[in-house]
């Protein structure tokens, strides 16, 4: 029992290193690619804003840190950094769908060449954090086609708040966006992708997306938007 407690908090005091303090020597480069972005738009910068950015780095590195401890293995330099960018991408990027009614092909084939919808601060930060996020890929194939699952899961999940789904249309769109999150966090790892790892990022995505559901249960009812716990009848 001693051994498994020593091992957990060394476990514990790592990731907290590492999400914490390391994540620190990061935070510059951050507050930067936010102060260009605000100065060019010529806008008074948000710090509000700015640390919900931050915070989501900060989950992009604990999801760095599953993948990495589980393969055996430190994060290069690159993945750290790919890693980074993804978790303030994904700040930016909910806020395209959810405030600014972004289409599947408007966030990624439009804003990926520059072409700004509203030219708004959110815009100017997706493009910015998606081209950090290639600059650091060796295969950004498979990181694009993730990419594009997020995206065409993400596009269906409106129907939640707009029309009457099924069960069976929840459960697909809960647990195919909640999958292929995770499997995107995966894909900026450069080490080889089994097919039962496959299956373990997909189930814990689903199993993420359902929790993260459960969450907001009471939000969600409020806004009349459906969702596998929202509309359980057990």
């Amino acid at each position: 029992m001693i051994r498994n407690l020593l091992v957990f908090l060394y476990a514990l005091f790592r990731l907290l290193y590492s999400v914490v303090f390391v994540n620190l020597f990061y935070k510059a480069q951050l507050y930067r690619i936010t102060m260009e972005v605000y100065e060019l738009k010529g806008l008074a910068f948000e710090p509000k804003y700015f640390k919900r950015i931050y915070f989501h780095t900060m989950l992009g590195r604990i999801t760095n840190e599953w993948f990495t401890t589980l393969r055996g293995q430190r994060k290069s330099s690159q993945e750290a950094w790919a890693g980074f960018y993804l978790g303030a991408a994904t700040a930016v990027y909910d806020d395209l769908f959810d405030q600014l009614d972004f289409t599947m092909r408007e966030s990624l084939e439009d804003l990926s060449q520059g072409q700004y919808k509203h030219d708004s601060i959110t815009e100017h930060l997706s493009k910015r954090f998606y081209d950090g996020i290639l600059a650091n890929l060796d295969d950004k194939k498979n990181f694009n086609k993730y990419l594009h699952k997020v995206a065409q899961f993400q596009e269906e999940s409106k129907q939640q708040a707009s029309a009457v789904l099924s069960e069976s249309e929840l459960r697909r769109i809960t647990y195919e966006k909640g999958g292929n999150s995770l499997a995107l966090y995966r894909s900026i790892l450069n080490h080889h992708y089994s097919a039962e790892e496959q299956n373990a990022v997909y189930n814990l995505g689903r199993l993420i997306q359902l929790t993260d559901d459960v969450f907001d249960i009471r939000r969600d009812h409020l806004d009349k938007i459906q969702t596998l716990p929202s509309t359980a009848r057990d």
